[in-house]
């Protein structure tokens, strides 16, 4: 009986096909092991994160308590402006007051604290990154505006009544490349702060006047225990640069009692509390991220 070969296939004492195969394997081979020297260098690897938490022993820490007064306003600097670098913890805390006088026609007051860091980045390898701060923010206060009586003039066309009162707490940050010196502000959130604020305003023509105000005279701010974060996705760092994170957190209180035109205010009264550094508020920067 006559074997039929399987068209293709090699002879069993074919030796070409044997070689074929052996040098095909060999060079897979070869290719295999030059990928995985390559790897490490040109395909990329993953980069560890490094976290930065307390003592944040590199930090600069700048410390600032802004105040303005006009007319009867008065500001009281209750917490100046503090931050710990052991312990990551800060805060401040303000009382503003004012009352209506005759004798001026803005009765104001502003008092605020403010906590700057800067901080080095570490960046090790080149290419793009995530990095993610965090912070805690426990913070109380309270405004009361007693809006008085705002009239018109008979003889001017038109006059107005501002009554307000503000406790707020808010940020700003940017990373800035120490080579190229160009400023990158996080990418989300861009953080909005915590405030309250009540307030009325009087618009009068002649002696006809109207009011909008907000819907209560009182407010309180509690921010409980809040955890927030800001972060930059993304975003390229090239290892022979240098880099420094930048933050601000600034807080306080703020009272307007103020006239224009014709209108006349009479018996008004504002007042304004913050608090995030005593009793058990605070302002703690809990991590940096660098991923």
């Amino acid at each position: 009986m006559r074997t039929e070969r399987v068209r293709g296939a090699p002879r069993a004492n074919d030796g070409r096909g044997r070689g074929r195969a052996a040098r095909g394997l060999g060079l897979g081979l070869a290719a295999g092991v030059f990928l995985m020297l390559l790897a490490p260098a040109t395909l990329g690897a993953l980069v560890p994160a490094t976290t930065i938490k307390a003592p944040f022993t590199t930090a600069t820490v700048t410390l600032a308590n802004p105040k303005t007064l006009s007319g009867c306003g008065s500001a009281k600097l209750v917490t100046k402006a503090f931050f710990n670098k052991t312990t990551g913890i800060g805060g401040f805390s303000s009382r503003d007051n004012t009352t209506w006088c005759t004798s001026s026609t803005n009765n104001s007051a502003l008092q605020e604290g403010k906590i700057t860091l800067s901080i080095p980045i570490p960046v090790t390898t080149t290419g793009i990154h995530n990095i993610t701060v965090i912070w805690e923010t426990i913070a109380t206060g309270g405004v009361n505006v007693t809006p008085g009586r705002c009239v018109g003039s008979a003889t001017i066309a038109s006059g107005t009544c501002v009554r307000f009162a503000q406790a707020f707490v808010l940020g700003t940050n940017f990373i800035q490349d120490g080579t190229t010196h160009v400023k990158t502000v996080s990418t989300s959130p861009l953080w909005p702060g915590n405030f309250t604020a009540v307030w009325s305003n009087t618009t009068c023509s002649f002696t006809s006047c109207s009011t909008s105000a907000s819907s209560a005279r009182t407010s309180a701010l509690h921010t409980g225990n809040a955890f927030w974060s800001w972060t930059w996705k993304s975003i390229s760092l090239n290892a022979s640069h240098s880099y420094t994170l930048h933050m601000t957190l600034f807080g306080g209180t703020i009272v307007t009692l103020m006239e224009t035109g014709g209108a006349a205010l009479t018996s008004a009264k504002a007042n304004a509390q913050f608090n995030s550094g005593t009793l058990g508020n605070d302002e703690k920067l809990v991590s940096i991220t660098v991923a």
